[in-house]
Protein backbone atom coordinates (compact mmCIF):
# COMPACT_ATOMS: atom_id res chain seq x y z
CA UNK A 1 0.00 0.00 0.00
CA UNK A 2 1.38 3.74 -1.19
CA UNK A 3 0.67 6.62 1.49
CA UNK A 4 0.96 10.46 -0.07
CA UNK A 5 2.47 11.10 3.32
CA UNK A 6 0.11 12.64 6.39
CA UNK A 7 -3.39 13.97 6.40
CA UNK A 8 -2.80 15.76 9.43
CA UNK A 9 0.53 18.04 10.49
CA UNK A 10 0.69 19.16 14.17
CA UNK A 11 2.49 23.18 14.80
CA UNK A 12 2.92 25.10 17.82
CA UNK A 13 1.27 28.71 17.82
CA UNK A 14 3.07 30.22 20.74
CA UNK A 15 2.17 27.75 23.76
CA UNK A 16 -0.69 25.93 21.84
CA UNK A 17 -0.73 22.94 19.43
CA UNK A 18 -2.74 22.47 16.84
CA UNK A 19 -3.67 20.01 14.04
CA UNK A 20 -4.34 21.16 10.96
CA UNK A 21 -4.85 19.05 7.44
CA UNK A 22 -1.08 18.84 5.65
CA UNK A 23 -0.49 21.57 3.35
CA UNK A 24 -2.47 23.95 5.18
CA UNK A 25 -0.59 27.91 4.69
CA UNK A 26 0.73 29.70 7.80
CA UNK A 27 -2.17 32.41 6.45
CA UNK A 28 -5.00 29.51 7.51
CA UNK A 29 -3.61 28.75 10.50
CA UNK A 30 -4.05 32.01 11.58
CA UNK A 31 -7.29 32.60 10.22
CA UNK A 32 -8.39 29.13 12.20
CA UNK A 33 -6.98 30.02 15.42
CA UNK A 34 -8.43 33.68 15.42
CA UNK A 35 -4.90 35.16 15.10
CA UNK A 36 -5.49 36.46 11.81
CA UNK A 37 -5.03 40.08 12.32
CA UNK A 38 -2.52 42.09 10.66
CA UNK A 39 -1.58 43.85 13.40
CA UNK A 40 1.08 40.67 14.68
CA UNK A 41 4.24 40.12 12.90
CA UNK A 42 4.85 35.81 12.11
CA UNK A 43 7.77 33.99 12.71
CA UNK A 44 8.27 30.07 12.25
CA UNK A 45 11.43 28.29 13.85
CA UNK A 46 12.51 31.82 14.51
CA UNK A 47 12.36 32.89 10.65
CA UNK A 48 10.31 36.26 9.78
CA UNK A 49 7.67 35.42 7.75
CA UNK A 50 5.87 38.34 6.00
CA UNK A 51 2.63 39.10 6.17
CA UNK A 52 2.37 38.93 2.07
CA UNK A 53 4.35 35.29 2.36
CA UNK A 54 1.99 33.79 4.98
CA UNK A 55 -0.88 32.53 2.02
CA UNK A 56 1.77 30.74 0.09
CA UNK A 57 4.30 29.11 3.36
CA UNK A 58 2.82 25.51 3.43
CA UNK A 59 3.44 24.62 7.40
CA UNK A 60 5.08 21.16 7.97
CA UNK A 61 5.27 18.70 11.43
CA UNK A 62 6.36 20.15 13.96
CA UNK A 63 6.95 23.82 13.36
CA UNK A 64 6.72 26.39 15.62
CA UNK A 65 5.09 29.80 14.79
CA UNK A 66 5.53 33.06 17.11
CA UNK A 67 3.43 35.89 16.96
CA UNK A 68 5.02 39.17 17.64
CA UNK A 69 4.04 42.87 17.65
CA UNK A 70 6.11 44.28 14.93
CA UNK A 71 8.55 47.19 15.75
CA UNK A 72 7.81 50.47 15.05
CA UNK A 73 9.82 53.68 14.66
CA UNK A 74 12.39 55.89 13.38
Amino acid sequence: MTTNGPTLVTVRLGDRLHTVPANSTLAELLQLSGEGSDSVATAVDGQFVPRAARAGFVLAEGQQILLFQPIVGG
